[in-house]
Order: C-alpha cells, then sequence, then structure tokens
C-alpha cells in the first residue's frame, strides 16, 4: 500500500498543478502569436503579385511572383520590438477572424493571416472604392504598409 502511495503522488501534484493554471495565461499565449502576414498587391493581365512577408519575429521578407512561395521570399530588414508590439496589440485587440472580405478586381490588394493552424484571407480591388471592406482590416493593412514603409 505505501509503494501505492509513492506512485500516486505524482500524478497527483501533476493533477493539481495542471488544474490550477489559469485559461487566461493560456490565452494570453495564444495571443502572443506566432504568426506569418502576407501582404501586397497585384493583378493584371500578368496576374504578377508583389508584396511583403513578416513572420511573429518581425523578419520582413519581400516577394514577387503570380503567387507567393516561401522559396521566392528574400529577407529585407527586421522589424523593432515596439513595431512588432504594435502588430501584436492589434491582432489582440482585433481579432481578424471576426471579419471576411474577399473580392478581386484587374488590381487587387490581399492580406493573409497565419495563426494557431488557421489562415484568414482578406483582398479588395486596388482601383475600386473600399467602402465595403471592414475598417479595421483596412486599417491593419494600413499598420503594414506604415511599418514597412521603408523597408
Amino acid at each position: 500500500m505505501k509503494e501505492l502511495k509513492y506512485y500516486l503522488f505524482p500524478f497527483i501534484i501533476l493533477f493539481v498543478f495542471q488544474s490550477c493554471s489559469g485559461s487566461k495565461n493560456s490565452q494570453k499565449i495564444n495571443h502572443q502569436l506566432k504568426y506569418s502576414i502576407v501582404y501586397g498587391s497585384g493583378g493584371g493581365f500578368t496576374g504578377f503579385r508583389s508584396g511583403k512577408y513578416i513572420d511573429s519575429l518581425g523578419v520582413i521578407y519581400k516577394w514577387e511572383g503570380i503567387t507567393f512561395s516561401k522559396a521566392q521570399k528574400v529577407k529585407i530588414d527586421s522589424l523593432s520590438k515596439s513595431q512588432i508590439k504594435k502588430i501584436n496589440d492589434f491582432l489582440i485587440k482585433n481579432p481578424l477572424e471576426n471579419y471576411s472580405f474577399n473580392e478581386s478586381g484587374n488590381s487587387t490588394i490581399f492580406l493573409t493571416l497565419k495563426a494557431s493552424g488557421k489562415e484568414i484571407k482578406f483582398s479588395w480591388n486596388e482601383n475600386a472604392s473600399s467602402s465595403k471592406v471592414p475598417a479595421k482590416v483596412k486599417e491593419f493593412y494600413q499598420l503594414l504598409l506604415d511599418i514597412s514603409k521603408n523597408k
């Protein structure tokens, strides 16, 4: 019987610590995002597109082609900690999975966010009125443009 106590004790301790961990922390961990963002524009007769790719460590790559491929990306710079914080703060306060918008035109702006095993895609016609595009999606796209403007 004593031997059984010694074997069960570690499992009891593990169970207690496991059940005491708060869900707030696990949600924060999920939002201390491990993500990748692909954004840019293109289209037209050739279908050629160009844009940037940002990972959660703040490394910025540029790419060009008909479709995005990780093989096409070329590292161009890294974001500062404050720039990464701006992206993270925006995504925490404005979960983009709550929005949806996919329209294309001759020249299309696109934004793809991959996080937590999910991929969220947005696109809209660059030359038409973008009044239908959710404001938070446009705001995030503009944030990305501003952050990577001189990179």
